[in-house]
């Protein structure tokens, strides 16, 4: 720039006052002028170095993780930043025009100084863990032409609408992120945005119709949201359209006629929605199309089947799924270019031919579940050695009635998954298979194959599926299985298989599944099966397998399904299987255990179905079963069980079904088994709701055993009045009075009770003193005098005791010996009510009247030393007459604590 302007600069310098200056004047002058602007120049580039420097400093700072360590070793200011890695300057100013941090595995923020790299073209971030929001800073570089932060952990928020800021953005790269929202309508002011990708994202709404005003648009990739509605039909005036991603969200309709308008669309996936009905006539006109996903829809129709195919290109079809029908096959004879023929669940029909093997660079095909068949003139298996690139071969549910071919060839080397899954295939396995050395899966279930299981599948080293259940294969399971180290599932049920299992099993660590059910295997399980500590599902059920089972069955702790149901096992189920705290279904039944269901499985904390019926346990079942809120299906029917049967948690909602034919059991009558004994009922209840019942029940009870006892208490006294005026001894007084029961009478009976005479009153008055002389005298302080008592008591004179054993009593101041016919017993307890009832209305016939005494007899229990035959009296409890020898009244009243009167 000074060296254009130089001459005329000089020019007019000669015009000014210094014209008259010597020209070596003028000449030092005009270098220093060119000096000054040279520092001036270089100055500047120096700050805006800095600038960068200070942005990509303050970057690095906000990146709290750099595993690979990148940053926090190459971003040195010992350095230039145009050397460190991931940036790049531009080679006129050396500023910084493209960062590229992705694949980095960097955590942190972006900073807002990130938008002081104003000459920035590019900013690469994607596959890292960037998080936070995007500051709004960034719309300052206006040179930008790419963003790209795809797959980091940006903010749950909306796409800021300041990207439609950058005059200059070509591609916009936020997928796999978490936005949210719909899509800012300012992203449609980005006239040269070529490639936007929003896909993996949970952006909801419609599908913007304005995107015909991004008319450069090459790739829009909106998959994996959750969009809605249809299609919009203005998508077709996107001509400059190559890339179409719309699959994976929730989109209703048709797909819209104007797609085939799209004639340089070269991928279109729209799998996974709800769009239905055909395709659209014009779509099978774009020539460019090399990419077909509509996978998972409700579309339907048929493809064109004329031979003169439509797309040259073609190299992926994936349609399955779907309700297409007719020949397909004609419709992909010349795809030469084809890679991927993916067509599952379709109605497509035709002849499975040689043909089908033509395509040269042919990877998969996957046919299964259509009308396929084979024509028996043109080998179709046998084609397949030609394929050399065939990895995928998938076969299911085609009815093709045919035997295996003999695997050679190619496919040797190529073949990965093999699916023939209820394909009526019958005939041997060839020994052939053996040289497929690079498949993965091989899956020949649920058909027609006989004969043995070929000792050449231990060369099948890759192997990691193995699928051979539902045919007629016996003999034995062969040992060579064992070298297949890479094996993560074997299935061999469901055949004719014989022998045992062979031990070396045990050491495929990789083993995830195995499945040898309903067979004819009779060994015992070998301990070696149980080292298998990464096992998740182990069936053998079904055989007539023996002996126990091992303690070792811990070792699998990750396992979730155990069935080892339908043998001849025996011996006590272990305990250790309560540690398998992954277990959800636990199947035992049909063999022949004994011993008791484990309590350790109520930590089985994750099982939902436990089956153990049909065996000789014996017990009670554990109540720590109630813990089980998994458990949703339990069965221990057919067995030998007792007791109660659990009530909480899960037996809530079990029914009878779960408990058949275990005679001991007993419980709720809803299960069809006996009630439970009342001392059982009593330990199993919760002692809070006994007391709530017995505060409930008691008075009502007390209430009308009072009401007999009064009634009671009248029609002895009428009859003693009549035997009184009969008798010839007057001085000889029978006097019967009977205690009021429980708590609800302070007052027994007055004056009326005793009759209208006074001297009968007053006989029966010093009566009752004697006795409860005798009983509050029984309230002693020490156990020694209690017990001189009871033995004054036992050995008591003969005019104590009446001819016929009945307890008698001195009689009163007439020194005539005679039947009192009174009875004091000392009862307690919550069902005292009850009891006293029973011992009314067995002496009504009896004869002897009895004076019931009031104690809690539980606080006396350890002072007293209570033993043998005084525990039954510890559930009674009543209320003494105490009478009150200075007036004509008896009352009642409880006697001390610590009175004891009884006797042996």
């Amino acid at each position: 720039m000074f060296k254009q302007h130089y001459p005329s600069f000089l020019n007019a310098l000669k015009m000014t006052c210094f014209g008259t200056c010597s020209v070596p004047m003028m000449k030092a002058m005009s270098m220093a002028i060119l000096v000054c602007s040279m520092v001036t120049s270089t100055m500047s580039e120096t700050t805006n170095i800095t600038t960068d420097q200070s942005a990509l400093l303050v970057l690095k700072s906000h990146i709290t993780h750099d595993p690979q360590n990148i940053l926090s070793k190459n971003w040195s200011t010992s350095s230039s930043i145009c050397d460190w890695v991931g940036v790049t300057c531009g080679a006129k100013h050396k500023r910084v025009t493209m960062l590229n941090l992705s694949y980095m595995g960097l955590t942190g923020t972006v900073p807002p100084q990130l938008g002081n790299l104003s000459f920035l073209v590019e900013l690469r971030c994607r596959n890292n863990s960037f998080h936070g929001s995007l500051p709004m800073e960034l719309t300052r570089l206006r040179r930008l032409k790419l963003i790209s932060f795809g797959f980091n952990n940006l903010m749950k928020g909306e796409i800021p609408s300041w990207f439609g800021l950058f005059p200059k953005l070509e591609t916009l790269n936020l997928y796999g992120n978490q936005f949210i929202g719909s899509i800012p309508t300012s992203i449609f002011n980005l006239s040269s945005l070529q490639i936007i990708t929003l896909f993996n994202n949970q952006l909801s709404g419609f599908i913007p119709s304005q995107w015909w005003q991004c008319k450069e648009l090459r790739t829009l990739e909106l998959s994996l949201n959750h969009f809605v509605g249809s299609i919009p039909r203005t998508i077709g005036n996107l001509t400059m359209l190559k890339e179409l991603g719309l699959g994976s969200n929730n989109l209703t309709g048709v797909v819209p006629n104007e797609i085939g308008d799209l004639q340089n669309l070269e991928v279109l996936v729209l799998q996974v929605n709800h769009l239905n009905g055909p395709m659209p006539p014009k779509f099978f006109n774009i020539s460019s199309m090399r990419i077909i996903g509509l996978t998972g829809n409700n579309l339907s129709g048929q493809f064109p089947s004329h031979t003169n195919f439509l797309f040259p290109n073609l190299e992926q079809l994936v349609i399955g799924m779907n309700n297409f029908t007719g020949p397909i096959l004609n419709f992909i004879s010349s795809a030469s270019k084809l890679i991927q023929f993916d067509i599952p669940f379709n109605s497509f029909y035709g002849t499975l031919t040689s043909k089908l093997c033509s395509f040269p660079n042919i990877q998969w095909l996957n046919l299964a579940f259509n009308n396929f068949t084979i024509d028996s003139t043109d080998n179709f298996f046998t084609s397949l050695s030609n394929c050399k690139y065939l990895r995928v071969l998938e076969l299911e549910g085609t009815p093709l009635n045919a035997m295996l071919p003999k695997f050679g060839g190619n496919l040797s080397f190529s073949l990965q998954y093999f699916g023939l899954t209820n394909c009526s295939m019958k005939g041997n396995i060839p020994k052939q298979i053996g040289s497929l050395s690079s498949l993965g899966t091989l899956k020949l279930d649920n058909n027609d194959l006989t004969g043995f299981v070929p000792t050449t599948i231990g060369g099948l080293q890759k192997l990691q599926g193995l699928y051979l259940n539902g045919n007629k294969l016996q003999g034995f399971i062969p040992s060579e299985i064992c070298k297949l180290d890479s094996l993560v599932d074997l299935f061999l049920a469901n055949n004719k298989l014989s022998g045992s299992i062979p031990e070396c099993l045990g050491n495929l660590d990789s083993l995830r599944t195995l499945s040898l059910n309903s067979n004819g295997l009779n060994s015992t399980i070998p301990n070696a099966l149980f080292s298998l500590v990464y096992i998740l599902k182990l069936n053998l059920s079904s055989n007539s397998l023996v002996g126990s089972l091992p303690l070792d069955i811990e070792n699998m702790k990750v396992v979730i399904a155990i069935d080892l149901s339908n043998n001849e096992l025996s011996g006590n189920i272990p305990s250790t299987i309560g540690s398998l705290q992954n277990l959800i279904n636990l199947s035992l039944a049909q063999n022949r255990f004994t011993g008791q269901i484990p309590t350790s499985f109520g930590e089985l904390i994750s099982i939902e179905l436990m089956d153990l019926s049909k065996n000789n346990l014996s017990g009670e079942i554990p109540k720590s079963l109630e813990a089980l809120l998994s458990l949703k299906h339990f069965n221990v029917s057919y067995n030998q069980l007792e007791g109660e049967i659990p009530t909480g948690g899960p037996f809530l909602n079990f029914s009878a079904q779960s408990f058949l034919s275990n005679n001991g059991l007993c419980g709720a009558s809803r299960l069809q088994v006996l009630p439970c004994k009342r001392e059982e009922t009593h330990k199993s209840r919760n002692p809070t709701e006994a007391i709530s019942v017995l505060r409930i029940t008691l008075p009502v009870v007390s209430s009308i055993i009072l009401i007999l006892a009064l009634t009671f208490l009248f029609m002895r006294y009428k009859k003693v009045k009549a035997l009184k005026l009969s008798s010839e001894n007057a001085l000889m007084t029978q006097t019967k009075t009977l205690a009021t029961i429980g708590y609800m009478a302070p007052e027994v009976a007055d004056k009326e009770l005793l009759g209208e005479e006074k001297e009968d009153r007053s006989a029966i008055k010093d009566c009752l003193a004697s006795i409860m002389d005798l009983a509050l005298n029984c309230s002693s302080d020490t156990p020694e005098k209690r017990k001189t008592m009871k033995d004054d008591w036992q050995n008591r004179p003969e005019s104590w005791v009446h001819p016929n054993d009945r307890i008698l009593m001195p009689q009163p101041e007439s020194g005539h010996p005679g039947p009192l016919d009174v009875l004091v017993v000392l009862m307690s307890g919550p069902f005292r009510s009850v009891f006293g009832l029973v011992l009314v209305l067995a002496f009504v016939a009896a004869g002897p009247v009895m004076i019931i005494v009031d104690m809690d007899l539980n606080e006396l229990y350890t002072p007293l030393g209570f033993h043998n035959g005084y525990d039954t009296l510890n559930f009674l409890y009543f209320v003494i007459i105490s009478f009150d020898m200075s007036s004509d009244t008896i009352i009642t009243k409880p006697l001390p604590n610590d009175l004891y009167f009884s006797y042996n």
